[in-house]
């Protein structure tokens, strides 16, 4: 398939490209190359296919959100991302099982850091 402007134009119902762009092709593998993006680590649970190593790399997927560089509403937006498709994945699990998953001892909506991006 064409990767052209006309392409983008068609596949898009007519939006049009102004000024240079540049074309990347992200692959689902591509983005399993970037666990320590918390922008990539929220979506684990779409990308990682076999449970068990889902589990086994939860702490670190939270972590990587909790450690990010980022404003501490965007920090909590990615935190309830995260929990939102562990929750989704493993809908057999309580929310205890997912939290101790994710090596937290406080559900998520009662940290600080989850109540400013709700409150601010």
């Amino acid at each position: 398939m064409s990767t052209g402007a006309e392409a983008f134009r068609v596949l898009t119902g007519g939006h049009q490209l102004v000024g240079e762009y540049r074309f990347c092709a992200l692959t689902i593998k591509g983005l399993e190359r970037e666990p320590e993006n918390p922008y990539v680590a929220v979506f684990a649970p779409l990308l990682i296919e076999d449970d068990a190593e889902l589990q086994a790399r939860a702490p670190a997927l939270w972590r990587t959100v909790q450690e990010a560089p980022v404003l501490p509403e965007v920090r909590a937006l990615l935190s309830h991302v995260l929990e939102f498709w562990f929750f989704e994945r493993f809908r057999g699990l309580t929310a205890g099982e997912i939290w101790a998953m994710l090596n937290l001892v406080t559900p998520i909506q009662e940290t600080r850091a989850y109540q400013r991006g709700r409150l601010g």
